[in-house]
């Protein structure tokens, strides 16, 4: 697996995080395939940098609390404990460089077929995987606790998930 840390800008981190799954039917094949997501509770942090700055200035970072919990998906970068603990809920999620453009990011793929799950169709579209529309739909996520250090280079961000309350807790 690449080591992307050395050049991606760790941008979100926190003392814990979520792991979101559920199951999907592929498009493609119309298997069932199990998904996943990284989820933040409010207290995680936000790195913001500054680059409204005159020409020589140096852009300034710093690092703000959030405090309303998230789901990430665009994710460039993922510490190799975090990959182990997603890979244990399903091992069809990994690198992939077939969206955005060629640029490498973590993706679901479907456990029959191999095709690739496309992250705004699971967290951006109504009745995505992860964009829960009504309490019925949140349900059928379950949501699982990891009180280990988590950070990543991510470059989507679902503030406030809707109906987060009514997901499953493990």
């Amino acid at each position: 697996m690449p080591n992307f840390s050395a050049y991606l800008d760790v941008n979100i981190r926190a003392d814990r995080y979520l792991i979101v799954s559920t199951v999907a039917t592929c498009r493609y094949c119309g298997g069932t395939t199990p998904l996943v997501a990284v989820g933040l509770d409010p207290g995680h942090q936000t790195l913001d940098v500054d680059e409204d700055l005159p020409e020589d200035d140096v852009a300034v970072e710093t690092w703000s609390v959030a405090g309303h919990a998230a789901l990430l998906f665009h994710i460039a970068y993922l510490p190799y404990p975090v990959q182990r603990r997603l890979n244990a809920f399903t091992s069809a999620y990994r690198l992939d460089d077939s969206t955005y453009g060629g640029d490498f990011c973590w993706l679901n793929h479907c456990v029959h077929c191999d095709e690739a799950f496309h992250d705004h169709e699971l967290f951006c579209e109504p009745g995505g995987a992860f964009l829960a529309m009504s309490e019925a739909e949140a349900r059928r996520l379950k949501v699982s606790s990891v009180n280990q250090a988590f950070e990543a280079c991510a470059a989507g961000y679902a503030y406030e998930p809707q109906f987060l309350q009514s997901m499953n807790r493990a």
